[in-house]
């Protein structure tokens, strides 16, 4: 609870005014939404195979055409969809289609608030992947992002080399500034400066910052969201430990995880097959 007293008023001499701000969903009528689904209904009907359909959608300009993640007959979400009936029915019509094939049905996700038809789905089977360690082939795309992120760490690494001045290394690159930050071991990067914006979840350069003795420059680290160098200015205290507190805390977290970790460990040991996509 907070108590305020005002002591004081102050006139100020800068003009003010009232602003009202109206905000409304901006939702397509039944009638818009009616006719992109016939719309759609037509691209689907007139194609045959998977690349007609890529060239239908790259020649009309209207609609966009991405790849999923690989999915498991059992998937119930698809990125960039969300979950529901309908991917189910995709789930369905796929586990029968050959490769190439384009489903002879649109299927329709619902924005849940505000309540409206907001996505028309023309689906095709790109490939299917055999059971057992997946080829590169088929995992192309779901790596891509993760090894060119890799490949421009290596290069940011190798401009920075063996250099320790913070400023130095800053002014190397456009947009980068040295701030500083509060760590604790279990957490992010707190938001900070620019590039610290909302909190980073960078284990390894957490680890590595307090391996440091103050006044100690770590090396380049490659981190998830880029790269970086990090200066001890002070050791942390090193306090004494609320045991009942952390056993508290440990119980809480690795308790909560038996359950699905054991029933995993049965059904692989017992060679249980899940065959609920045969039946819904």
């Amino acid at each position: 609870v907070h108590l305020v007293e005002v002591t004081d008023r102050e006139i100020s001499g800068t003009q003010a005014v009232k602003v009202a701000y109206v905000d409304k969903d901006i939702v397509p009528s039944k009638e818009t939404q009616k006719a992109v689904y016939r719309k759609a209904l037509t691209i689907a009907s007139d194609v045959g195979s998977l690349e007609e359909l890529r060239k239908v959608i790259g020649e009309s300009g209207e609609a966009e055409m991405t790849t999923s993640l690989p999915l498991e007959d059992n998937a119930f979400n698809i990125n960039g969809l969300g979950l529901g009936q309908s991917v189910r029915d995709i789930m369905k019509w796929a586990k029968d289609a050959d490769a190439g094939d384009v489903a002879p049905d649109v299927y329709r996700f619902t924005n849940a608030q505000p309540y409206y038809e907001n996505k028309y789905v023309i689906v095709g089977l790109k490939s299917r992947n055999k059971a057992g360690v997946p080829s590169v082939a088929d995992v192309k795309e779901a790596i891509e992002v993760e090894v060119l992120n890799r490949k421009k760490t290596d290069v940011l690494k190798g401009k920075i080399g063996a250099n320790n001045d913070l400023s130095a290394i800053a002014a190397m690159f456009e947009e980068v500034e040295v701030d500083s930050a509060n760590l604790r071991y279990n957490g992010p990067i707190p938001q900070g400066g620019n590039q610290f914006g909302g909190g980073l979840n960078e284990p390894k350069v957490i680890a590595k910052a307090f391996g440091l003795k103050a006044g100690e420059v770590s090396a380049p680290i490659g981190g998830t969201a880029g790269v970086f160098v990090v200066k001890c200015l002070t050791e942390p205290t090193v306090g004494e430990a609320n045991v009942a507190t952390l056993k508290n805390t440990l119980n809480q977290t690795y308790s909560g995880q038996i359950t699905g970790n054991l029933l995993q460990a049965i059904r692989k040991e017992v060679g249980i097959e899940d065959n609920r996509s045969e039946h819904y």
